[in-house]
């Protein structure tokens, strides 16, 4: 299969068959979504064991209109790292740009996403402390999906653009990251940190951030159900675009970790990278509903 593998990347994209959707959790439980493009259906990878080749193309991922999904309809490709092109991505953001950098507070673009509230959060990772922001409902969901050891809410806020300002004030003050790298989670991995240490550090955050704002009284919630087995040997991050097949060790966030069957080594696959581009999975592929 690999040496097919190794050809077929470097022919027509149109060979593969499926198209990744997204990338989410429930829970503790990781959904790798996929469009059947041969079948018309909607499917998900089986994470537990990889068999597929990863393509380089990317294409958008379409939208769900009335709870049907809806491939995009000129098959638009993309490049810049959003997984929808502007048209589809409209219905819900104006500007695609404003996921990262919020323009306004929904004053001027008249969209629920950046005017309703959200919340200014912490979390650990490890011993690596990161400040974020995400919709007022969402703080568990968050802290699962970018794989935090321990998350907790600081201040609430209204509107997409003063919770972003409110974020790197906050990041400035205590001198945290805004985001988690592949290096990052490697060394979480590594180092760990106990539940007591987390909440120490937790405690002196707030001490440091009472004198001047006024904060949440809110618990650590500790993150402890992720699907990962122990790793003997540290892991080296995957091409992207390429040809995976081993056995997968655990999935912690964005990142799964396999064993690799060709190497005989541990590889780290960024699942949260997979959203637009297109795959062939030879094995693993589940279709629990029918498109259309």
């Amino acid at each position: 299969m690999f040496v097919r593998a190794d050809r077929l990347l470097n022919e027509k994209p149109d060979w593969f068959s499926k198209h990744v959707l997204g990338y989410h959790w429930e829970g503790f439980v990781p959904h790798l979504e996929l469009y059947d493009i041969e079948k018309r259906e909607l499917a998900e990878l089986d994470l537990r064991r990889l068999n597929i080749v990863v393509s380089d193309v990317a294409v958008c991922v379409g939208k769900y209109d009335e709870g049907s999904y809806r491939p995009c309809p000129g098959h638009v490709r993309l490049q810049g790292g959003f997984a929808q092109c502007p048209s589809c991505a409209e219905t819900w953001i104006p500007v695609q740009e404003c996921l990262f950098e919020p323009r306004c507070n929904g004053e001027e673009c008249d969209c629920h996403f950046c005017a309703k509230e959200h919340l200014v959060y912490v979390a650990f990772h490890g011993r690596k402390t990161k400040i974020g922001m995400t919709g007022g409902t969402r703080l568990i969901e968050r802290g699962i999906e970018q794989g935090a050891d321990a998350i907790a809410p600081l201040m609430k806020v209204r509107g997409r653009k003063a919770a972003r300002e409110l974020e790197k004030e906050i990041a400035r003050t205590i001198g945290a990251t805004q985001r988690i790298t592949a290096s990052d989670f490697l060394g979480a991995l590594e180092t760990g940190a106990s539940d007591s240490h987390l909440k120490d550090e937790y405690d002196a955050i707030l001490q440091r951030l009472s004198p001047d704002h006024e904060l949440l009284d809110a618990p650590l919630n500790v993150l402890d159900e992720y699907p990962m087995n122990a790793i003997d040997r540290p892991p080296q991050p995957a091409e992207l675009c390429s040809a995976h097949l081993g056995k997968t060790i655990g999935i912690k966030g964005r990142f799964l970790i396999y064993e690799s069957v060709v190497e005989n080594e541990l590889r780290l696959l960024d699942l949260a990278s997979l959203p637009s581009l297109l795959i062939e999975a030879v094995e693993g592929v589940i279709y629990p509903q029918p498109y259309g």
